[in-house]
């Protein structure tokens, strides 16, 4: 895709859907990486810690 960069308020419509949207997207990939994580864990039989 190629387009110029946009700038755009953060207190208006478009600006507060595209956070919102990119917050979801986060959860998504988030997500995504928990699973992977978890099935990589079954093939090798490790165990997952957590950092303090």
């Amino acid at each position: 895709m190629c387009r110029w960069p946009l700038l755009m308020r953060i207190v208006s419509e478009i600006g507060e859907r595209y956070l919102a949207g990119m917050h979801l997207a986060g959860r998504y990939a988030y997500a995504g990486r928990e699973w992977v994580v978890d099935r990589i864990r079954q093939i090798i039989g490790g165990e997952v810690t957590k950092c303090s």
